[in-house]
């Protein structure tokens, strides 16, 4: 499985990627997803699964994939909002 996380606008998403992806998840900046709280529920409560029911899922099958690519616009010197609250709950 792949995954593309990215920050971008649809049309320009849609110039990247102008065919479907097959076996591929697609994580968006739109995705409502919450920032990590450090509550360690996914070691204690629920052992490598995430306790916050958001659109990132159980780390949206980060485990399971043969290739992650982010694709993201560069504000300032790193990433947008939405990625970093993403990569947070990554890392």
């Amino acid at each position: 499985m792949r995954i593309i996380i990215h920050d971008l606008e649809e049309r320009d998403f849609q110039r990247l990627f102008p065919r479907p992806l097959e076996n591929t998840l697609v994580i968006a900046s739109g995705a409502k997803i919450h920032h990590c709280l450090g509550c360690f529920g996914c070691w204690t409560k629920t052992p490598g699964a995430c306790v916050i029911r958001d659109q990132y899922g159980d780390g949206g099958g980060l485990v399971k994939a043969n290739a992650i690519n982010m694709c993201w616009n560069v504000a300032g010197v790193s990433f947008s909002h939405g990625l970093a609250e993403l990569e947070g709950r990554v890392s």
